[in-house]
This record gives C-alpha cells, sequence and structure tokens, in this order.
C-alpha cells in the first residue's frame, strides 16, 4: 500500500514546492504595488502643488488637496482633517487643525504660534504662492 502512495507523495512534494515559489511572487508583486501607490501618491503631490500654483490669487481660487511630506493625505485617518480648497478654509481653520497642517506639510519645523505665520506656511507649502498676503 505504501507504495501505491508514493505517486500521490511526489505530487504534493512538487505541489508544496510550486505554492512556495508563488508564495515568493506574491510577494514581490506586493513589494512592487507598494513602489507604485507610492509613486502615485508622489505624482497627486506634484500635480496638486503644480494646479495651485496656477490658481488666481482671489478669494474664490479653488484648490486641490496637497499631501503632507510623508505622502499621508491630511483629509483621511489618522490625521481626518478638514479639507483645504479655498483661500477662506485655510483662513479659517482653528488653532489645532491650522497646526496639524503645519506640522504635516513641515515636520521637521518648530511650529510658530502665530496663526498668521501658521496659514502663510500652509499657503506656501500647498503651492498657492500667490495667495500668501505679505
Amino acid at each position: 500500500m505504501p507504495a501505491m502512495l508514493q505517486p500521490i507523495r511526489d505530487d504534493l512534494a512538487l505541489l508544496r514546492g510550486e505554492i512556495q515559489q508563488t508564495k515568493g511572487e506574491i510577494q514581490r508583486i506586493k513589494v512592487d504595488l507598494k513602489d507604485v501607490k507610492r509613486e502615485i501618491r508622489y505624482t497627486r503631490r506634484i500635480s496638486a502643488l503644480t494646479r495651485n500654483s496656477n490658481t488666481r490669487p482671489t478669494d474664490t481660487a479653488i484648490f486641490e488637496i496637497v499631501l503632507f511630506a510623508n505622502l499621508d493625505d491630511p483629509t483621511a485617518a489618522p490625521h481626518n482633517l478638514p479639507p483645504l480648497q479655498s483661500p477662506e478654509e485655510i483662513r479659517g481653520l482653528r488653532r489645532h487643525p491650522l497646526r496639524a497642517y503645519v506640522h504635516g506639510y513641515y515636520p521637521n519645523l518648530e511650529v510658530p504660534h502665530s496663526d498668521e505665520e501658521c496659514i502663510k506656511l500652509v499657503f506656501h507649502r500647498i503651492g498657492a504662492y500667490s495667495h500668501v498676503h505679505e
């Protein structure tokens, strides 16, 4: 009886090897996919910066959401900040979300105490340079 099972054992051993090989391929695909996602987020960030830098300095300007320096979306978890789609929304930010935006856009900078300075930093980091009132 054991000799009759040998072909099945051989097939199982072959299948185990193929499964291990497939697992390795899946891991490589996951790494590649992670890289692709990062590139997409980076491209999204550059696109939003470019679009925002071309807006006219009016209060009716509409901005694209610019991802943080680490490519997190500020409006998604874990940040859940309000979207900054207009100059009015930026100038109307409360103290905590305003400082959270500054920290997200400038992670190595000590957040200024002045709300006006924080607002200028946010306008600059989202590419809306012409909207900064000196």
